[in-house]
This record gives structure tokens, C-alpha cells and sequence, in this order.
């Protein structure tokens, strides 16, 4: 009896590590994502390569170093604006699907 109580504590030992992954991948099943785990870094990808194209195009276009610095400040504001309703856009959407 006591072989037996000893085998069975070993299991509850090992069971208190199963994850509910371990149960689902070798049944081909996986958890289901949220649209906002799709949603958010799609966003994010977006206005980074906008950030980038929006530098070069600034960067390489011909012009005088005052004309330059003044495009560079009214671009930048205006950047900062988009991020922002863009960042307001993402929170909004994130609270709709999982609100909290």
C-alpha cells in the first residue's frame, strides 16, 4: 500500500507541471488569439515604416538647410499628431475587443 500511495504522489507531482498547451499540441490544437494580439503590431509595423519613409523622403530631398529645418519641424508636428490619433485609434479598438 504504501508503494502505491508513494507511485501516486510522484503523478500529483508531475501533473501540477502540465500546462494547458501540453494537453492541446498533441491533439493539434492550439489556443485562440485575440484580435488585438493581430491588430496591435500590424499597426505598429505600419506607422514605423511610414516614421522611416517619411525621414528618407525629408532626408534626400533637395533643398536649402533653413527651408529643410522649418519642412523637418512642420513634418515632425504633424507626424506627432498622426501617432497620436493613431495610438488613440489602437487603445480604442484594444478596449472594444477586451475591455477591461
Amino acid at each position: 500500500m504504501k508503494a502505491l500511495m508513494k507511485a501516486l504522489s510522484g503523478i500529483g507531482d508531475k501533473a501540477r507541471d502540465i500546462e494547458v498547451d501540453d494537453i492541446l499540441s498533441p491533439l493539434g490544437l492550439q489556443r485562440k488569439s485575440s484580435a488585438a494580439a493581430i491588430v496591435v503590431p500590424a499597426v505598429s509595423f505600419l506607422l514605423l515604416g511610414g516614421a522611416i519613409g517619411a525621414a528618407m523622403a525629408l532626408l534626400l530631398a533637395p533643398s536649402s538647410g533653413r527651408l529643410m529645418r522649418e519642412n523637418v519641424e512642420h513634418r515632425i508636428g504633424k507626424l506627432r499628431d498622426r501617432f497620436h490619433k493613431a495610438a488613440e485609434a489602437t487603445t480604442d479598438l484594444k478596449n472594444s475587443i477586451a475591455p477591461s
